[in-house]
């Protein structure tokens, strides 16, 4: 069984998003799992989480763009096209956390690549965004509803992918746990759920591969010099990388040069 990865989780309304982090800890039998951005109790959808070591570099996802569909209520009829204004707000807007987050409320800017009116109902309209990280729909529903004169609020939200992950993929926890619970004789229905860390980063960093006996001096945190080192691939001077030793992530850092001493300061250990 994989002791380091991520699966994502297509989380229920209810549980915070730690919440859910530990219970994967618990399923998998390990000491940490961290999600990759939070979603609200009662929101629904996918859920990242890096368990085991990975957990370690969960933050390196924290700011890829997020997809939602979401239901805009309003509390009167609208005087003018609500698929035009859906329009005008993408692009940058400016937020303030709401009142009953966690976040301090200052300002910030965010990025709103899409917003599409799917449909409507009566005074409900299903609409779908992608967006920056950080992004409040919430708010996004309360300022769409006061741009329309007669105020509105978020009834429904559900995380449809982030960043590379999709609900479409995504599995219930109890689905994780029948998957452990039969792994020794059915090994594939839980790798089915699971993708292994080294895969993970692979798909978004330059990948340095590093001799065997350089392992154990990287394990400990020291960099990476010449030696030690079978290629480099497209690591950029400066710009981080993931260490890998026999197809084991190791550890990610960054990338000096490929004739630089050290080639690799390691910045975070993945290897358990």
């Amino acid at each position: 069984m994989h002791d380091k990865g991520v699966v994502v989780i297509d989380k229920p309304a209810g549980p915070t998003s730690h919440e859910v982090a530990d219970w994967v800890a618990r399923i998998l039998d390990v000491d940490k799992a961290a999600h990759t951005g939070t979603l609200d109790p009662r929101v629904t959808g996918c859920l990242p989480v890096l368990f085991g070591p990975a957990a370690r570099v969960s933050g390196l996802f924290a700011d890829e763009t997020k997809g939602y569909v979401f239901v805009l209520e309003l509390h009167g009829e609208p005087t003018r096209s609500v698929a035009d204004l859906f329009d005008e707000f993408e692009g940058r807007v400016y937020q303030r956390p709401p009142v009953q987050g966690s976040a301090k409320r200052q300002l910030r800017e965010r990025e709103i690549e899409r917003l599409e009116l799917l449909e409507r109902d009566e005074n409900r309209y299903l609409g779908r965004v992608e967006c920056g990280a950080g992004t409040y729909v919430r708010k996004l529903c309360h300022d769409l509803g006061l741009a329309l004169g007669v105020g509105g609020h978020m009834a429904e939200l559900r995380r449809t992918w982030s960043g590379g992950f999709a609900v479409e993929d995504a599995c219930y926890l109890q689905d994780l746990a029948d998957a452990v619970a039969v792994r020794d004789d059915e090994p594939e229905r839980f790798d089915a759920l699971v993708t292994p860390l080294v895969d993970l980063l692979a798909e978004r960093l330059p990948v340095v591969r590093a001799e065997t006996n350089a392992v154990e001096s990287l394990t400990n945190g020291a960099p990476l010099y010449p030696p030690g080192v079978v290629s480099v691939g497209d690591a950029v001077e400066d710009e981080r990388c993931v260490v890998v030793a026999d197809g084991e992530a190791v550890a990610v850092g960054t990338f000096r040069g490929k004739d630089a001493e050290p080639v690799v300061s390691p910045d975070t250990v993945v290897r358990g």
